[in-house]
């Protein structure tokens, strides 16, 4: 009986120790050393892929001949190690070597405020594009452009409104013409007629008369104005070889209009006695229009919303500054 219990242990002792059995080492059956590498078998995590490196940029215009009429359109575009490309234009630092001619006030659009040429070129992470060279030309005034916005009819004020030291009833008269477009223009060719001579111009601008948009330019009857200097306003004098007689302007009544090359009116103003006026003539100050540059209404120069003194010969009728394109486009 002994002989026998012991048997039965020793086989059973046997069985549960051989290897997949109940009772056998746990960890022989899933041994994750043993076990395929995750890694071989689906490629190393740690073997990850380089994102493409920039290598160069590119600049392009939409054009590299304009008028002062259009806008310039500046595409960016940066090449990377992998061939791709991708467009940077806002993203980058876009630059013109003369910014008199064009500027950008903003990303990639250029606006063109004069004549001229300039290379438009580009920065972006460290790398330069070769510059584009763009070729601007001047548009000439047409209606919409320019308007008047302060006339002074008779020259006998107090003050000397061209700053000659002389005070002269005629050559002090003035006319003040603003830039209410978009567009830089060429004023050459664009005269000032008033009605007692419409077949002779009191005034006709020289070729190539710049005029930016939000820029004033004011025109005296005569006398030297050389002594004027603001920034976004121009003096000159009138220029009428027929006659010589300045401005000539009528203190009682008239008509003055300026007209274009083509003789298209572009504004025009009527006071006192003239046909078809409204204003008075006014005595001791210039007829202002209020407010400056938007204003529908004529009124004296005192009583345009705040006002200082009696005319304001190349800035607001505050007194303030025009802001010329800068302020008009930034």
């Amino acid at each position: 009986m002994t002989t026998s219990r012991s048997l039965r242990l020793f086989l059973l002792l046997t069985t549960l120790l051989v290897p997949g059995c109940i009772g056998a080492d746990d960890d022989d059956s899933a041994d994750d050393d043993d076990s395929a590498d995750d890694d071989d078998a689906t490629g190393d995590d740690d073997d990850t892929t380089a994102a493409p490196q920039a290598v160069g940029i590119t600049v392009t215009c939409n054009t590299t001949e304009m008028s002062t009429r259009q806008w310039l359109t500046v595409t960016v575009t940066a090449q990377f190690d992998d061939a791709s490309q991708q467009i940077v234009s806002t993203e980058a630092d876009i630059t013109s070597t003369d910014e008199d001619v064009i500027r950008f006030y903003l990303f990639n659009v250029g606006q063109p405020l004069s004549a001229g040429t300039t290379d438009i070129g580009a920065t972006w992470q460290g790398l330069e594009a070769s510059p584009v060279t763009v070729a601007v030309t001047l548009a000439a005034a047409a209606p919409g452009d320019l308007l008047f916005n302060e006339l002074l009819i008779d020259g006998t004020v107090a003050g000397d409104p061209n700053g000659d030291g002389s005070i002269d009833g005629v050559q002090d008269e003035f006319v003040e013409i603003v830039n209410v477009g978009f567009s830089s223009v060429d004023l050459g060719g664009v005269t000032l007629v008033d009605a007692d001579f419409p077949a002779a111009p009191r005034h006709t601008f020289a070729a190539g008369t710049l005029l930016r948009p939000r820029e004033v330019i004011v025109v005296f009857g005569g006398g030297d104005t050389s002594g004027l200097s603001l920034s976004n306003a121009a003096f000159t004098t009138a220029v009428n070889d027929d006659f010589g007689t300045g401005l000539d302007l009528g203190d009682a009544g008239d008509t003055l209009s300026l007209l274009d090359v083509e003789g298209a009116l572009i504004d025009s103003v009527s006071w006192g006695d003239a046909k078809g006026a409204t204003l008075d003539s006014p005595t001791a100050e210039s007829l202002q229009r209020d407010p400056d540059v938007t204003g529908s209404a004529w009124v004296g120069h005192s009583s345009a919303t705040a006002a200082v003194g009696t005319y304001s010969a190349g800035t607001r009728a505050d007194g303030l500054l025009f802001g010329g394109p800068d302020g008009l486009f930034e």
